[in-house]
């Protein structure tokens, strides 16, 4: 073909990896030809064009399955790395490897639900008999096992929730920061609730296949995504201060009320304030140490006093001299 020629002699090499591939494309269209219905004369034209749509339509399909396959697992591989890695350098099994566990659930939640919806696309049968289709099960399946494996996870480790001994605060722990018991029960049933809610997909799946593409039900499961989240942040920000305070990283309570201890704080600020400070601690030359300087404030007020006094002689003995 003149088209062929004529492309493959004008392609920028820079730009070669954006280029359609000529040649198979064509053994695509020869095989679309090959695989086509033969018609007769007078045989109607609707037929062959309704195979060429289909090869169409599933050779898309064929790769917006590949990249889901490769795409939706990404975050969960990237957090798992994480997690690993956390453990490499810290050999702490709990929390980093119980925690890598989830993100692997989370992997093969996204790896059979990209096949399950491949499946049904590219396979009639599937498509018109869903419940036939064995890779549904094996989503749910996984799905349930994450679910299960992530509520856990929320109100166990990230809230510090369901304490043993916690007295009057049943199911929740020794101290808390909300003044209220309710947020924190009220908290516990929407995380478990939003987390399953993912289980509308499974009556939407036997109803129709791709139901679940449209925008309306894709807006609706990213809002409660965010909603969830969004209340997860305040008891996960109310455990990890609690973690830091007994763990000495930080404080709930600051006094105000001064120190008076005697130290001279303005010496300390004039001695950092001082060229090069703190800022140069290796220089080779010793520092004077806080007491040094006290002392050596000392002699220095006792030898001005001296002077001061020396000085007030001198005057009154030249005015007597002339007088």
């Amino acid at each position: 073909m003149k088209f062929g020629a004529y492309l493959s002699s004008n392609l920028t090499p820079e730009w070669n990896s954006q280029y359609i591939q000529y040649e198979y494309l064509k053994e695509l269209l020869d095989k679309a030809v090959d695989e086509a219905p033969i018609l007769l004369n007078g045989d109607d034209n609707s037929a062959r064009e309704q195979y060429f749509l289909q090869a169409d339509e599933t050779l898309f399909e064929e790769r917006k399955a590949m990249y889901q396959l490769i795409s939706i697992p990404l975050p969960s591989s990237l957090r798992f790395t994480q997690c690993v890695r956390r453990y490499y350098d810290t050999k702490l099994k709990l929390p980093h490897l119980v925690n890598a566990g989830k993100y692997t659930a989370s992997f093969f939640v996204a790896i059979t639900n990209s096949l399950r919806r491949a499946s049904s696309t590219l396979n009639p049968y599937y498509s018109d008999n869903p419940t036939r289709n064995p890779f549904v099960y094996i989503w749910v399946t996984t799905a349930l096992i994450n679910s299960t494996y992530k509520a856990i996870w929320d109100i166990k480790m990230d809230w510090g929730l369901f304490h043993k001994n916690t007295g009057k605060n049943k199911f929740l722990r020794d101290h808390l920061i909300y003044p209220s018991k309710k947020y924190y029960y009220y908290g516990m049933i929407q995380d478990v609730v939003l987390r399953y809610l993912w289980t509308i997909n499974i009556f939407v799946q036997f109803h129709s296949a791709s139901a679940e593409y449209s925008d309306v039900i894709g807006f609706a499961f990213g809002l409660v995504e965010l909603i969830r989240h969004f209340s997860w942040n305040f008891f996960r920000l109310d455990n990890e201060h609690l973690n830091n305070c007994g763990k000495f990283r930080a404080v709930r309570d600051i006094s105000i009320k001064p120190i008076t201890n005697g130290i001279d704080f303005a010496l300390i600020n004039s001695k950092l304030s001082e060229e090069p400070g703190i800022r140069n601690r290796h220089r080779s030359t010793r520092c004077a140490t806080i007491t040094e300087e006290i002392n050596m404030a000392t002699i220095d007020d006792a030898a001005m006093d001296d002077l001061e006094d020396n000085t007030a002689d001198i005057k009154i003995g030249n005015w007597y001299k002339g007088t």
